[in-house]
């Protein structure tokens, strides 16, 4: 019957998932971390997760961005607990050998508007920006830009140089597309079923 088919397929599937538990629990640390860096423990979730081959991606997650008012403190701070976030990733997966397997993406979905609001806040902005580390990936390279009051500024799409003439804007769906061939997976199936429409640009140190 159908409810018993579901029951016995939920109670197949629990005891697949405690046996992946006791994977995980085999490279957890002996305690995660309790600080007020929440990044600290999704790491540590993650690394754990990786060493037991129970996972190839993972999501992890620092709010409070949203700074509607006292922006300059209260974004500082998090900005910090950020970068404190990212050192400790990049610190375990060279420590555990996963550095060249590892690829990082920081992102956000807006930006902050280039001026304060009257409670010494910052709005919601449409222009944003993203950090990608990975192998093979040019370090210290900056592509894009914005003006004084952080419009972005148009780009060449063959060589990524600023171009107010002929130039084009910078969209997510080009660090998409770029992070889709860098991965190998852009001609994938199910990728495929997902496609992005638009130029494929120069980015992550890939040809065109």
């Amino acid at each position: 019957l159908p409810k018993a088919q579901q029951a016995m397929t939920t109670l197949h599937q629990a005891r697949l998932g405690r046996e992946q538990l006791h994977q995980l629990n085999a490279f957890l640390p002996a305690s995660l971390d309790n600080s007020n860096n929440i990044l600290i423990s999704q790491v540590q979730m993650a690394i754990a997760a990786f060493r037991a081959g129970l996972t190839v991606s993972v999501n992890m997650k620092i709010g409070s961005f949203d700074t509607h008012t006292n922006h300059d403190v209260t974004h500082v701070i998090r900005m910090q607990r950020l970068l404190a976030g990212l050192e400790y990733l990049l610190d375990e997966a060279d420590a555990y050998g996963l550095t060249n397997n590892l690829v990082v993406v920081v992102a956000s979905d807006f930006g902050r508007t280039p001026r304060y609001n009257g409670g010494g806040g910052k709005d919601h902005w449409p222009i944003t920006s993203a950090m990608v580390i990975g192998p093979n990936i040019p370090g210290n390279t900056v592509v894009g830009a914005s003006d004084a009051g952080h419009h972005a500024l148009a780009i060449n799409y063959q060589d990524l140089s600023q171009d107010s003439v002929n130039g084009l804007d910078l969209k997510p769906q080009h660090l998409q597309h770029a992070l889709r061939r860098y991965l190998g997976i852009d001609n994938h199936p199910i990728v495929q079923e997902y496609p992005i429409y638009g130029d494929a640009l120069p980015l992550l140190g890939l040809p065109v």
